[in-house]
């Protein structure tokens, strides 16, 4: 429902939205009454003490008010109830805002005073002034700052992010009038939308030459790898992602071993080492070179083979390594994936970098700036440390492997094209890169050195400025298309979460909350249940065509479930255009669940 309107401006909360609160305030009011009512009763018989009477009025008027505000809260879920997650109901939300400190500041947009007009017919979709526009990016920087200041600081490059991804989610959200719990709903209803399609396409799972995939698009199988890409394995991919999850230090180390994960860096910890020498390779790890333990603990690597090794972590300086890896005779240089708020600005500033002063690269080629400047400032490092270069030259036969995860994998890859020129013999393995990180020209060059792995529904790599302003689309059209109110959907769908159920319905009736008749319908179109026609909302997705399309790097393998475990194909970048709403689509970006599925292929 779009954002209440109360005192002249509008607020961050739907009047559907009041309908929890209001049930979690009768039980405490009624609670008190009953509480009132035994001592009023209780004491009755002390009638004639002095003071009795100011007790009994006082008495009566908290029974009078707490019977008032029961009453008006029960008014507020009448109306709550009323209608879909689309129709506007005038309650009477002043009062709770007004009572309700915390709840006007958690709510409060400071873009309410905006007189916003309705695009056609729905409400959902609106424009914004120029100047309110202006004023947006504003208060999303504000809050960038707000939010980081104690972590990421507010230092130059700082300053530049929270300005590029203000601008950013500014011009996302600019369109569309939609309060927090309307995505939620959204959301649920999408992938009930998209489980029903793979329900569908399930049916012709057992014809020959058909290719089903876990997503609701279609797969496209591109060539095998040629010979000078006889590398790309998944065995070899397998024995490098351990490289890629020692970047992580001690944290994930410890989420992947709960409970026994002090026990195995207690041997590997130099307690009190801020008393003695620190060892010269290692760079802004604690006093206990907790960050070395783990690193050396998952990969198996002793202190002989670690050359260099940074944990330093700002905004777009991202910690990384470089070791030896004897085994294959590499020296690998391994960039860790997001784990602070400092990344998390480097992964969100999603805008497009020109990748012109590389000579070859294709004209025109365009690359992720958040992740170009994190690949940059590891480029640097490097050439400040000699790292690489001293042990190249030590090890004058081994070959150069980049490699990371997440944020890792995609500064790995723009690494990799920064350095090919000086190293031609270079190789990276990106595991679960971003989806918007090359232009399609660029990534294509790509495939002959870089080979990305992406497991399942991993959202990341389907993760781009186009693909959100489809999910966004998608999203709307699921809202419209829903007849139903907003704490039914939410109700139900947590049902059937505990249930088990992939579909949400009403529980006992099992009448789907999405109507299928108008699955597939493409806007604009009538809703079903107002009868209105809704505006010709196509335009607003025209931005999208003007939005330079990003695409993962590389040649890409794709790991897909099935029956009975696991295979994987090569697919193109198109496979992964649309975002999929499912319960795996974080756990399978995890590190540890990505490595546990490729040593499957090795046992």
């Amino acid at each position: 429902m779009p954002g209440l309107i109360a005192c002249n401006r509008r607020w961050g909360i739907g009047s559907d939205d009041l309908l929890f609160p209001a049930l979690f305030e009768i039980g405490i009011r009624m609670l008190w009454l009953c509480v009132v009512v035994g001592v009023f009763v209780k004491h009755q018989s002390h009638a004639g003490c002095n003071g009795s009477e100011l007790l009994s009025i006082y008495l009566i008027g908290v029974l009078v008010c707490l019977t008032l505000v029961i009453a008006v809260n029960s008014v507020i879920i009448w109306f709550t109830t009323k209608g879909s997650v689309i129709e506007i109901a005038n309650i009477l939300a002043w009062i709770i805002l007004v009572a309700t400190l915390l709840g006007v500041f958690i709510v409060f947009d400071p873009l309410g005073a905006v007189k916003l007009e309705s695009s056609g017919d729905s409400h959902l979709y609106v424009e914004l002034p120029t100047i309110a526009a202006l004023k947006a990016k504003q208060v999303w920087k504000y809050r960038m700052k707000l939010l980081c200041c104690c972590c990421a600081g507010l230092d130059e490059n700082s300053q530049h992010a929270y300005s590029d991804i203000a601008s950013l989610f500014a011009s996302l959200f600019e369109d569309v009038d939609l309060v927090p719990s309307d995505i939620v709903v959204g959301l649920v209803l999408l992938h009930t939308k998209q489980f029903q399609k793979l329900q569908a396409a399930s049916l012709t799972r057992d014809q020959p030459n058909t290719d089903i995939t876990t997503g609701p698009c279609s797969s496209v199988i591109t060539n095998t790898p040629t010979q000078e890409q006889e590398w790309m394995t998944i065995e070899t991919a397998c024995h490098f992602m351990k490289f890629a999850r020692g970047s992580y230090g001690w944290p994930m180390f410890m989420y992947s071993n709960i409970g026994t994960g002090l026990c195995q860096l207690w041997t590997e910890i130099n307690c009190c080492l801020c008393c003695r020498r620190r060892p010269d390779f290692v760079v802004d790890d604690n006093c206990c070179l907790c960050h070395a333990a783990a690193l050396k603990n998952i990969t198996g690597l002793k202190d002989s083979d670690l050359i260099y090794v940074s944990f330093h972590n700002r905004v777009y300086a991202v910690p990384f390594y470089v070791a030896v890896d004897h085994a294959t005779s590499s020296i690998v240089v391994a960039i860790r994936g997001t784990l602070s708020l400092r990344d998390a600005l480097t992964d969100l500033n999603a805008g497009c970098e020109f990748m012109f002063h590389l000579e070859n690269c294709p004209s025109g080629s365009l690359c992720h700036r958040g992740i170009y400047r994190a690949a940059v400032f590891v480029r640097d490092k490097l050439e400040e440390s000699n790292a690489l270069n001293d042990a190249l030259s030590l090890y004058q036969n081994y070959s150069l492997v980049i490699t990371g995860h997440s944020l890792g994998a995609g500064t790995a890859s723009v690494l990799a094209i920064l350095l090919k020129e000086k190293y031609p013999g270079v190789h990276c393995f990106a595991f679960s890169p971003p989806g918007g990180l090359l232009s399609p020209d660029l990534a294509k060059q790509s495939e002959e050195f870089i080979l990305s792995v992406i497991l399942g529904d991993d959202f990341i790599p389907r993760l781009s400025i186009p693909a959100i302003e489809e999910l966004k689309s998608d999203l709307l059209q699921c809202i419209l298309e829903c007849d139903q109110p907003k704490h039914k959907v939410l109700l139900c769908g947590l049902w059937n979460v505990v249930k088990g159920n992939m579909v949400v319905s009403s529980p006992g009736a099992g009448v789907p909350l999405l109507n299928s008749s108008f699955h597939g319908a493409t806007l604009p179109y009538t809703h079903p249940v107002q009868g209105k026609r809704l505006g010709n909302l196509e335009r607003h997705w025209s931005k999208c065509s003007s939005i330079p399309t990003l695409v993962p790097p590389g040649k890409l393998m794709y790991i897909q479930r099935t029956v009975t475990g696991y295979q994987w194909k090569w697919v193109e970048a198109s496979f992964f255009d649309r975002i999929t709403i499912t319960p795996k689509l974080l756990s399978d970006h995890m590190p540890d669940t990505l490595h546990k599925v490729l040593q499957t292929f090795t046992q």
